[in-house]
């Protein structure tokens, strides 16, 4: 399910990935992230960035002063799903 394809139910919402905590874990690829705008307010309601994927150079050092941990991926045309070592919920 992608959540930027179309308006989640409660239902969706419901079998969503949950935590220990039993909040939401839902991992998204990032694509074309820019400064990293939708990975911030996604991070504000629980979800996770799994990985971003951006060409221009200056993006990547900013994402990569956010986010250290996550990995960065520099061609969307290069990119394939052996790239991601994570599960992903929601590619945006």
């Amino acid at each position: 399910m992608a959540l930027c394809a179309h308006r989640a139910t409660r239902r969706d919402l419901q079998q969503m990935p949950t935590g220990d905590d039993g909040g939401m874990r839902v991992r998204i690829l990032d694509l074309f992230a820019g400064l990293g705008g939708f990975s911030l307010a996604a991070g504000r309601v629980g979800f996770t960035t799994a990985a971003f994927c951006e060409i221009d150079p200056y993006c990547r050092r900013i994402l990569r002063g956010h986010w250290p941990m996550v990995p960065i991926f520099e061609d969307i045309r290069e990119l394939t799903a052996a790239h991601v070592p994570e599960r992903i919920d929601v590619i945006c």
